[in-house]
C-alpha cells in the first residue's frame, strides 16, 4: 500500500517541519 506508506511518510516530514519551527518562532519572539 505505497499511498498509505507516503501519506505516513508526508505525515512524519509534516511533524518534523512543526517541531522545527515552533522553537524558532518562540526564539523569533
Amino acid at each position: 500500500e505505497p499511498k498509505f506508506v507516503g501519506e505516513y511518510v508526508a505525515n512524519l516530514n509534516l511533524h518534523k517541519e512543526v517541531k522545527v519551527q515552533v522553537p524558532f518562532e518562540v526564539i523569533a519572539e
